[in-house]
């Protein structure tokens, strides 16, 4: 009866991540919305939480602040005005904590923030002879 016609992104299994991405997203902004209509700190936290899973899960989740403000914008028909009161800023604030998390545990594993460091490590340590 169901025939999916994208199953690529269910049965493959290195599609997860955007999977993954994809449902903790979701629950992000599902929680940014209850929090911002009845302001419980427990969404909030949630919502944190599911951000950062969604970080965990693939790395373009860092641009999910911006779909929050968006979502404050367009659907909840918060005023340009009142988002940028100070009382406003500090709701927002909560979401710098995911990305410098992650950021923090990004910078232990690689040693830095990635990329090459030193030229030698990028050919292998072999001179341009050497290569040819």
């Amino acid at each position: 009866l169901i025939n999916p016609i994208h199953f690529e992104n269910v049965n493959w299994i290195a599609a997860m991540p955007e999977l993954a991405f994809a449902v903790f997203g979701i629950l992000a902004v599902i929680y940014h919305i209850k929090y911002r209509r009845n302001d419980k700190s427990s969404h909030i936290f949630l919502a944190c939480f599911f951000y950062f899973l969604a970080l965990l899960a693939k790395e373009s989740a860092i641009f999910l602040p911006i779909i929050f403000l968006s979502v404050d914008i367009l659907i909840l028909r918060k005023k340009i005005k009142k988002i940028i009161d100070w009382n406003e800023i500090k709701k927002y604030a909560w979401w710098a904590i995911p990305p410098f998390i992650y950021f923090l545990m990004r910078s232990i594993a690689l040693g830095g923030l990635g990329g090459v460091y030193d030229t030698e490590s990028l050919g292998g340590g072999f001179s341009s002879v050497e290569k040819i």
